[in-house]
């Protein structure tokens, strides 16, 4: 795709190149130097897009961090260092068409070369049959195809049907593009026709310059015989026409242009400097298509303390009374209820204006926000509060703006078992009562469970059911659409009964529920580690080593830990799990809190009704400190573009970009300034530690956010 955007520019340049000479230096008789402009203009043409400079400028850009509303898929901890993977199932990329268009480009490319190559052989093949010589020059004698024309020094006569007069004149005229060398650029023609063939200007360019070469050989050969005769020879020998591309054919050229420009008066000398009106033009196109500004951001400090709003969940209506661009980008203002609310809009800040009514559903805010300089100075502060929003409509109930969270078919349990929560769809069994086929939807994902053969029977499930279900060997039959013939276990929401296939649950869970995952034994000085599978919001402390995750969900100890919050204190080696549920395999049993020490693989559970067991262990509450913004460095090995108003940075080929502690290589990486996401393909994600995560796709944000994704169903690959 790269070269086809190359050689659009390259179009580009060709179409203001020959405005200039259709307008201004086709009317002027310096026909050499008419020539080499329209030859120089297809190599500037060529190479003005394959250049790059860089031109560097400074500039501020505030970098604002927001709690994400939803649970992030991957998230790369910008101080301590951790990465914590949630695998995913991604539905395969639809086709994309736009594939096509290389290939389509190519197999037209080499066609035309083909054709020329072809035409290149048939003059060659004739240029053995060497009948005469003159001055330099071998003559050809033919009577059909391509005759009367010239290849380099080769000249193809019809002596039958031309006296010696006539042939004396002709081969003067074919002498002086022998000895121009005008093939060669009959040549250099036919390769550019193949790489700009969807270009209509290059083909206008093949005319003009062919006309160019017989003005020129018109004129040298007029001086030595004559005009008026040398018209006459023109208009007799018109009807003769030459299909070989590559050959000077002597009437192949607009004979009345020709006869023409015989007559005409020469232009003067001083019309020369008119080609000198190509160089502005030489001028643009080097800024536009080879240099390119770089806006580098110069090192700041910006310290933010992210917290849940107090009014979180509030719903709030009230007017805009004003909409502008703060610090933390853009902002409404809300009146309501006698107070005045600022509110991010970043994302659809064009959507509102001030007067409308609106309902705003509160989700959190930004306090404390402080920018200094290299030097410590603060250099901008806001003194208040900036809320964030979930959903904001009209009072009408029509959609303003709403953050939508990324749903997925399925997730992973430790053991590699498929795990949804979903609703039945349909139900069908054979005259026995045996289940044939369960059909799950959730209103996005369907999942076709094929039970023949297992012999199965339930007769309590009903359509409409909301389950759960765990299972393997998912296969994708189309789009959000899966089957399954290996289901595991289904069972309602209150598990008041379910379905179970008792090899397949054996095989990958206890009896009493709990995963089978391997379980290896810890050395004296080895401390258990655990895995952060998803958590909506992740706050860490590198000088306290301590870690605070809100609606996490963790692997540790061989089983899966669910909870509202989890601190996690790594210089004491203990986690502690608020509002628990599903660990060591209890399905909807909730504790109020869960103490785990690292050290010697033990925990202790306390529940609300028994307060008295809670003095046993102190609080770990995590202190937020305030996240420092790092600068960004990017790089790419192809091309760093940039979008009209600079705020989006596009990187192609090799390109890499770093940001907080972690460092993201891929082959294209697109980032927004304005917003601080940004989107990369093909990647690979190290973090200060040196671990590394590969996904096919990924988004992220500056404050350290990452998701990934792979195309096929599996594990992301972890180095460590």
């Amino acid at each position: 795709m790269e070269l086809l955007i190359y050689l659009l520019k390259v179009s580009a340049c060709t179409a203001l190149f020959f405005a200039l000479y259709l307008l201004v230096l086709k009317k002027l008789t310096f026909f050499k130097l008419n020539r080499f402009y329209l030859l120089g203009a297809l190599l500037i043409s060529f190479i003005i897009p394959s250049l790059q400079f860089n031109i560097e400028k400074g500039i501020e850009v505030p970098q604002v961090i927001q709690p994400s509303p939803t649970a992030t898929d991957i998230i790369a901890d910008i101080n301590s260092g951790i990465i914590d993977v949630k695998v995913l199932q991604v539905t395969p990329l639809e086709f994309n068409w736009l594939s096509v268009i290389p290939y389509t480009y190519c197999i037209i490319a080499f066609a035309i070369l083909g054709f020329g190559l072809f035409h290149l052989y048939r003059i060659i093949s004739h240029t053995k049959s060497v009948s005469a010589s003159n001055k330099g020059l071998k003559i050809v004698y033919k009577t059909g195809g391509f005759t009367n024309c010239s290849f380099f020094k080769y000249v193809f006569i019809d002596n039958q049907n031309l006296t010696e007069a006539e042939i004396s004149v002709l081969l003067k005229h074919e002498a002086v593009h022998a000895e121009q060398y005008h093939s060669i650029d009959k040549i250099l023609m036919i390769i550019c026709k193949a790489f700009l063939w969807f270009n209509p200007i290059v083909y206008f360019f093949d005319k003009e310059l062919e006309q160019t070469h017989e003005y020129e050989a018109d004129l040298i050969t007029s001086a030595l015989c004559g005009s008026e005769r040398y018209a006459s020879l023109l208009l007799r020998l018109a009807i003769s026409k030459s299909e070989m591309p590559l050959a000077h054919n002597f009437v192949k050229s607009p004979v009345k242009e020709r006869i023409k420009m015989l007559f005409n008066s020469k232009s003067k000398e001083m019309k020369k400097l008119s080609y000198l009106l190509a160089l502005p033009i030489v001028f643009c196109l080097f800024w536009v298509f080879a240099v390119e500004v770089v806006y580098a951001q110069t090192k700041q400090n910006i310290a933010l303390d992210i917290q849940p709003a107090a009014e979180t969940g509030e719903i709030i209506k009230g007017k805009i009374i004003k909409v502008e661009k703060i610090s933390v980008g853009n902002v409404f203002e809300l009146s309501a209820n006698g107070k005045t609310y600022p509110i991010e809009a970043n994302s659809f800040s064009n959507k509102i204006k001030i007067g409308d009514d609106v309902v705003a559903y509160l989700s959190g805010r930004i306090n404390n926000f402080v920018k200094t300089d290299k030097q410590g100075k603060v250099v901008d502060k806001l003194d208040h509060p900036v809320y964030m929003l979930s959903k904001l409509t009209d009072y009408d109930g029509r959609l303003i703006f709403e953050r939508k969270s990324e749903k997925h078919a399925f997730g992973y349990e430790v053991n590699k078992a498929r795990f949804a929560t979903s609703k039945i769809k349909s139900i069908k069994k054979n005259n026995h009562g045996t289940l044939n086929k369960i059909v799950l939807n959730d209103g996005t994902f369907t999942i076709n469970f094929d039970l023949n053969g297992q012999n199965l029977k339930q007769d309590n499930f009903k359509i409409g059911d909301e389950v759960v279900v765990k299972f393997i060997g998912e296969k994708i039959v189309a789009k959000n659409e899966y089957s399954s013939s290996k289901l595991i276990v289904m069972y309602a929401q209150s598990k008041k009964y379910e379905l179970k296939n008792e090899a397949l649950f054996n095989r990958f869970y206890q009896k009493d529920g709990r995963q089978k995952v391997a379980v290896v034994k810890l050395d004296s000085n080895q401390k258990i580690s655990p895995k952060i599978i998803s958590s909506s919001k992740v706050i860490s402390n590198a000088k306290a080593k301590t870690l605070y995750l809100e609606d996490a969900v963790v692997e540790i100890m061989g089983n899966q830990l669910k909870a509202k919050s989890i601190e996690w204190d790594m210089g004491n080696h203990l986690l502690t799990a608020n509002k628990a549920d599903n660990f060591n395999g209890s399905v909807g049993v909730i504790s109020e809190k869960i103490v785990f020490n690292l050290k010697n693989g033990t925990y202790k559970t306390f529940d609300s009704s028994k307060d008295g067991l809670r003095k046993s262990f102190g609080s770990y509450n995590l202190k937020q400190e305030d996240l420092i913004a790092a600068g960004i460095r990017y790089s790419a090995e192809d091309s760093v573009r940039f979008s009209k108003d600079k705020s989006v940075i596009s990187l192609f080929g090799k390109a890499k970009l770093t940001f907080k502690d972690l460092v993201l290589d891929a082959d294209e990486i697109t980032f927004n300034q304005n917003d601080n996401t940004g989107l990369a393909k093909n990647l690979v994600l190290t973090n200060k530690s040196g671990s590394k995560i590969k996904g096919s796709n990924a988004k992220f944000n500056l404050n350290g956010n990452v998701e990934i994704w792979q195309n096929v169903a599996g594990n992301i690959n972890v180095e460590p």
